[in-house]
């Protein structure tokens, strides 16, 4: 199985794609429920 650059270059952006939106939903997550708390 052979992978061209390419091909893993944009594999690599949809993973740095996914991974920050997840990071940004948990700090957003965080941030909610801390100000719930703290309301």
């Amino acid at each position: 199985m052979s992978v061209s650059y390419q091909d893993f270059n944009g594999i690599l952006q949809v993973d740095a794609l996914f991974c920050h939106v997840t990071v940004s939903f948990m700090l957003h997550a965080v941030l909610a429920f801390v100000l719930v708390r703290l309301w």
